[in-house]
């Protein structure tokens, strides 16, 4: 008899959080079943596409700097100077280069693929 497929059971193995015994489990099944197999090596897949994605940091003098132009500009009553806001501009068109959206794209279709086959497993299991 074949266990139905479990992507979070497979997604923990995947990540190395399973017991010893949820591990023989999940094993057993892979060696049972070509679907949960194939399912298997999508998460890795997957897990390899967005582990390759670049990440965008924020610098840890962010919310300083702003705590600071905040209370500067209470104080003195100003708005912030052309070069404080020449460079949010900065930040904002670099988090929203066309690569960085080209990456956040590729993200989001992988995982409406993925989800689309989840959908499509679930609904074969179900017959």
């Amino acid at each position: 008899m074949k266990e139905p497929l479990d992507q979070e059971l497979l997604s923990a193995y995947l990540d190395g959080e399973l017991t010893a015994a949820e591990q023989a489990r999940v094993e057993r099944l892979l060696a049972e079943n070509p679907k949960a197999k194939q399912l298997l090596d999508e998460l890795r897949a997957l897990s390899a596409t967005l582990q390759s994605l670049p990440q965008e940091k924020i610098g840890e003098d962010l919310a300083p700097c702003v705590l600071r132009q905040a209370e500067r500009e209470l104080l003195t009553g100003s708005r912030p100077a052309a070069a404080a806001r020449s460079r949010l501009r900065e930040m904002i068109s670099h988090m929203l280069s066309r690569r960085a959206l080209a990456w956040a794209a590729a993200a989001v279709a992988i995982a409406v693929i993925f989800a689309i086959g989840e959908h499509h497993q679930r609904q074969q299991q179900q017959r």
